[in-house]
């Protein structure tokens, strides 16, 4: 008997990653311990979509010198919220769960 395969397509963030993005970009620096752990676990063992990047984005940028970035970069609040947004989203690996039923 010849079973049918399903396929689901998952997507994940590191935390380290995470957290190394915040580095380098200097985000979060207007967030407290407690608040950038909750980021940081959020990703933990979770299937990542959409809606959850913008959480993050969100996040990031809520607890973030947003004022320090756009003089830096010379950039409006927008722009610097579609950076994080994008820098979010390039941490997101791909992989699917497949199984014969």
């Amino acid at each position: 008997m010849i079973g049918i395969r399903t396929t689901k397509t998952c997507k994940a963030i590191d935390r380290d990653g995470l957290r190394g993005l915040c580095i380098a970009h200097q985000y979060y620096t207007r967030g407290g311990c407690e608040a950038y752990e909750e980021l940081l676990n959020y990703v933990v063992g979770r299937n990542i979509t959409d809606t959850d990047i913008i959480a993050i984005a969100d996040n990031i940028y809520d607890h973030s010198d947003i004022e320090r970035i756009m003089e830096e970069y010379g950039c409006s609040s927008d722009e610097v919220f579609d950076s994080i947004y994008f820098n979010v989203g390039e941490l997101v690996h791909w992989f699917c769960e497949s199984r014969m039923i």
